[in-house]
């Protein structure tokens, strides 16, 4: 297998941890994750309640301290993750623009937003997490890829809709827009699905990549909660990747999103420098749980010492929930998931760089559930996202995450 050349040596040990953490951040050499960043103040209360461009000029201040805390720098950012509570197009608009008179690189980051009705704090109106890739030393040069035929960006808040940095890619969340920027397909999810995968492959394509490189798939879709929501953009999803596939969330959205699309997607690919494809490997364990219909979707996928980890359930292998609607329980149940995967691996809990969990708000009145709770190191950079219903019937809490192999586990 050719080595990726964001190679994945750690840095130095601290104790209790395997990667280097810093302000809401961890790093493995290169690679840098940054957790939600918001606009609360010291004293827990936010500091221009409601107001989303304010809040998101300090998110991402915020998000530029975290990087610059494990020694990367701004202008590294390759991409963001912005969830809001924007309810109009020109909120999105005016949210985008916002956003990147922060971006201070050259070439801008991918970006997805994600349009929700609230987040975990009552006068919250975005939290932003970010990937960086560091290049101070000009070792990790990145491309942007834009199609075409992609739809553009409003007038001063333009991002880049893929970019390559060695082996990774990065893909901003698609919509089911055509080249002109128009909604197709109105009232029809299954075809928004299709349309938005096309839109994916097309950029993938402008990277010299496919959808057979994609490790990682995040879908936010309109749905209530039932498996039959579940099922109607889950197999357009699974049935445009061959086995085996991405790891894979997928998230529930309470209402359509401001230009009027059912479904949005973003995902990570890998690619070798030399055009070959990068060989993976899979970790499934025995008993472990599965989806209720056949998809190509893995629970966990590993390229060189990058482990990728799909959405995890408390579920069994029927793809019914255990312990259905008792957030503690699942929690415990989908820590347990995640520990086996890891150490299909040869890795453990300690091993994890970032984590993401959406919950459902109703079940956790007190706040954020993960934020007492213990996953991996206690520094682990953790985004917490509120829901008002998940993906599978009795589903409270679904987790997602990325980890680094220990050094010599290859």
């Amino acid at each position: 297998m050719t080595q990726p050349v964001h190679t994945l040596l750690r840095p130095p040990r601290r104790p209790g941890t395997g990667w280097q953490a810093g302000e809401g951040a961890s790093r493995a050499e290169r690679l840098i994750f940054v957790e939600g960043e918001h606009d609360l103040d010291g004293d827990g209360s936010i500091r221009h309640p409601d107001r989303l461009l304010e809040q998101a000029g300090a998110a991402m201040e915020r998000v530029h301290r975290a990087v610059e805390s494990v020694g990367g720098r701004p202008e590294d950012l390759v991409k963001l993750v912005v969830f809001h509570a924007g309810t109009t197009a020109e909120d999105e608009a005016e949210l985008l623009r916002r956003v990147r008179t922060h971006v201070m690189g050259t070439i801008a980051p991918v970006i997805s937003l994600v349009s929700l009705t609230r987040l975990w704090h009552d006068d919250m109106a975005v939290l932003i997490k970010a990937v960086a890739v560091d290049n101070s030393d000009g070792g990790a040069p990145r491309v942007a890829a834009t199609p075409t035929d992609s739809p553009g960006w409003p007038s001063g808040g333009e991002f880049s809709h893929g970019i390559r940095c060695g082996e990774f890619a990065f893909v901003s969340a698609q919509s089911a827009k055509d080249a002109a920027g128009r909604m197709q397909h109105q009232d029809d999810i299954v075809a928004q699905a299709r349309l938005t995968i096309a839109n994916i492959a097309r950029v993938l394509e402008a990277m010299g990549c496919d959808l057979d490189d994609v490790v990682k798939l995040n879908t936010w879709y309109l749905g209530a909660g039932t498996d039959t929501d579940w099922r109607r953009a889950a197999e357009v999803r699974s049935g445009a990747f061959r086995f085996p596939g991405p790891g894979a969330t997928g998230v529930p959205v309470p209402r359509r999103y401001p230009d009027g699309g059912q479904i949005r997607q973003e995902c990570w690919a890998l690619r070798g420098l030399d055009g070959e494809r990068l060989s993976r490997s899979l970790s499934w364990p025995l008993g472990h749980w599965d989806w209720p219909m056949r998809v190509s979707f893995q629970q966990g996928v590993r390229v060189g010492r990058m482990i990728f980890l799909g959405g995890q359930y408390s579920m069994d292998e029927r793809g019914l929930a255990v312990d259905a609607n008792d957030m503690t329980a699942q929690i415990d149940h989908t820590r347990e998931f995640i520990r086996r995967i890891l150490e299909g691996f040869g890795a453990g809990l300690e091993d994890l760089l970032e984590v993401t969990a959406f919950y459902k708000h109703a079940e956790s009145p007190r706040g954020p559930p993960l934020a007492c709770r213990r996953l991996g190191s206690a520094a682990v950079p953790l985004t917490e996202v509120p829901l008002g219903t998940l993906g599978l019937e009795g589903v409270t809490i679904e987790v997602e995450g990325f980890a680094v192999l220990p050094d010599g586990a290859i």
